[in-house]
């Protein structure tokens, strides 16, 4: 059997003022993963690739065409680059413990591990950056014309600041001190740009969306002092902003004062809003109290 895996994703700080050509900082979440196994299958039975978590399969029997399938689309393309002239018998199970459809990252993880799993099996050689440029193809499925935060965290399983037209960079960051909440409450990214989109065009939302991209450059300086307390300030006025432009929920301001009156030191929903999740900055010392609020909200 062969088996890789592939970290989730999350937004730390500029979501929304992202889409106006503002900066957004996107971090890996590597303690949350979507795994791929690879084993033999019976002769004859093709390539296939099951999800148990969705209850989804997919075979590909044949070259003769490209499926329209993002992850048969990977796979054929790697069986191509390998120079097979047949499909070989395989079975690919992915298992994952990101939430589908939660600004988490769940897809493009998925196929970094399944393509993963297929490089190791095929003996094919992708640098980080090939397998990045590759990724990015395959998440073209899924969203049309998507940023390449999601691939490029995920690859490179490294925080990366992204601006709109310019590209994307690796950054430094110290991850341990963020932890990520899950509402559990499902919200669409596409649903929360549309609602932002409207305020900014027809009801003068453009000042309030300018000001959470000019936080960015006091975030970083917060970072480089290290200064917790400023940080804080930042991550909650940043919170309060994406409330006005209405992408806030009423379950995440809940957690959000919870968690304040518990000790953290900032917090403020992360990604598209109207639910998913929120990130927490916070010592150690308040990570055991930050669970047991987070909990008794009905998160995790």
């Amino acid at each position: 059997m062969i088996e890789a895996s592939a970290c989730a994703k999350f937004i730390l700080f500029g979501e929304h003022a992202a889409v106006y050509g503002y900066p957004v900082i996107a971090l890996p979440l590597s303690t949350m993963r979507a795994r791929a196994e690879l084993s033999p299958a019976e002769l004859g039975s093709g390539l296939r690739i099951t999800s148990e978590d969705l209850g989804q399969s997919w075979i590909l029997t044949d070259l003769e065409s490209v499926p329209s399938s993002p992850l048969l689309c990977l796979a054929y393309r790697l069986i191509q680059q390998a120079g097979l002239q047949h499909v070989p018998d395989v079975h690919v199970r992915i298992t994952s413990d990101i939430p589908v459809a939660s600004g988490l990252g769940s897809g493009a993880s998925v196929s970094v591990a399944v393509a993963r799993v297929l490089l190791k099996y095929l003996n094919l050689q992708f640098s980080l950056s090939q397998l990045n440029a590759f990724i990015y193809e395959i998440e073209r499925f899924y969203h049309g014309n998507p940023s390449g935060v999601d691939n490029t965290v995920i690859v490179y399983e490294q925080p990366v600041c992204f601006v709109r037209g310019l590209g994307i960079r690796l950054v430094d960051f110290p991850l341990s001190q963020f932890v990520v909440i899950n509402s559990g409450i499902s919200a669409s990214t596409m649903a929360a740009v549309s609602h932002v989109r409207t305020g900014y065009l027809q009801f003068g939302l453009g000042s309030v969306v300018s000001h959470i991209g000019l936080l960015l450059s006091s975030f970083l300086s917060a970072f480089a002092s290290l200064d917790v307390a400023q940080l804080g300030r930042l991550m909650l006025e940043h919170h309060v902003l994406l409330q006005s432009v209405g992408v806030s929920h009423e379950v995440l301001d809940r957690i959000v004062f919870l968690l304040l009156e518990s000790g953290v030191s900032g917090v403020k929903l992360s990604g598209g809003g109207q639910g998913g999740n929120l990130v927490a900055s916070c010592s150690l010392s308040v990570k055991a109290q930050l669970e047991s609020v987070a909990s008794f909200a009905g998160s995790t």
